[in-house]
């Protein structure tokens, strides 16, 4: 709004409006007491235009955009630690504390939640991230390490995935969110008032609701959480218990994650002599995993145009042929109960 005020446009200002016969030229005493007075007045100018963009919601960030909500009841979700299952594998009738911790090769923390004791040369016990976060969801098989040893423990390992784990909700989800509330009105238990609810839980990315899917008075409510992925039972949990206080008298409510279709990618390409297959593989998968998240809950297909235009702007793709995406060459389909991920990606 100011960007005209810049330093020099305010000192000629000031030096017109002083109707003295005296010299004003660069390096004259006049101009250079008038400079100082000018660089402050611009210096508050661009002050004043950050004072302005904080009155508008696209324009603010951080803890502004905290406040701005906040008048709407919204709070900003804190973000969830992940879980998994550790198998000890050891000595019988050896303890394993609660809160032992447990950790990846490259130093992911997890600590176990209650006490287990070995029986029949293993025990499975939960355990919990360290901290909260994205980065913590991992497959099994990659906790490995005991930091503080035990006496009779031969070995450890996660059985399943550690999944659940999710980061502090971003400026630009929350004011998803607050855009949803204002644009979408909310009453009287409609389907506006379902999908504010489950998204208010921490953890959760986004929701779909089916008004009446099972006949009068029921209503289905799918979550993903905030990778775009299907939300774990804790999650799931927390957004049926939530509702329940919340829902109108005698509706029926069904939570779900939504079921999961692969996106299988073969094609054969022609790449650059500085680059490598493993590389290239790597990237384009980063990339398409980043699209195919994209599109979860959107209604749209799997588009083999756009995985093809992917492939090609990958570093060090030149071209490719035989391009298939779930073996063929047309777009894929994707449910209303259904959200797309990456499955196998085969490149040669």
């Amino acid at each position: 709004m100011y960007e005209n005020k810049s330093y020099e446009y305010i000192k000629q200002e000031i030096l017109n409006n002083i109707n003295l016969s005296l010299n004003k030229s660069e390096g004259s005493f006049l101009n250079d007491m008038v400079s100082p007075i000018a660089l402050k007045f611009k210096d508050m100018f661009v002050e004043l235009d950050k004072t302005i963009d904080l009155t508008l919601v696209d324009k603010i960030v951080g803890e502004f955009v905290d406040r701005r909500v906040a008048d709407y009841g919204i709070e900003r979700k804190k973000g969830t630690k992940a879980k998994t299952t550790i198998r000890f594998t050891g000595n019988q009738n050896t303890e394993i504390p609660e809160g032992t911790l447990v950790q990846t090769a490259n130093g992911l923390i997890y600590k176990t939640i209650k006490l287990g004791k070995i029986e029949n040369n293993f025990v499975d016990i939960e355990a919990v991230a360290e901290n909260i976060g994205g980065i913590y969801n991992i497959s099994q098989g990659l906790i490995v390490n005991l930091p503080i040893s035990i006496n009779g423990i031969i070995s450890i390992t996660n059985i399943v995935d550690a999944t659940g784990g999710t980061d502090i909700e971003t400026d630009d989800n929350l004011l998803k969110r607050y855009f949803d509330l204002i644009q979408n009105p909310a009453t009287s238990g409609n389907e506006a008032h379902y999908k504010i609810w489950a998204n208010s839980i921490d953890g959760v990315g986004d929701s779909r609701i089916f008004p009446t899917w099972n006949g009068a008075g029921t209503v289905k409510v799918l979550v993903i959480d905030s990778n775009k992925m299907p939300a774990n039972s804790s999650i799931i949990s927390a957004v049926a218990s939530y509702i329940e206080t919340v829902r109108p008298v005698g509706a029926l409510v069904t939570v779900e994650a939504p079921s999961v279709k692969n996106i299988d990618v073969s094609a054969k390409l022609n790449i650059s002599s500085s680059s490598n297959l493993q590389t290239v593989t790597q990237k384009f998968t980063e990339q398409l995993n980043k699209y195919i998240k994209d599109l979860a809950f959107s209604g749209l297909e799997v588009s083999y145009a756009k995985i093809g235009s992917i492939l090609l702007s990958t570093d060090g793709v030149i071209d490719y042929s035989n391009l298939k995406v779930n073996s063929d060459t047309i777009n894929v389909q994707i449910a209303d109960t259904e959200i797309a991920a990456v499955g196998t990606v085969s490149l040669t």
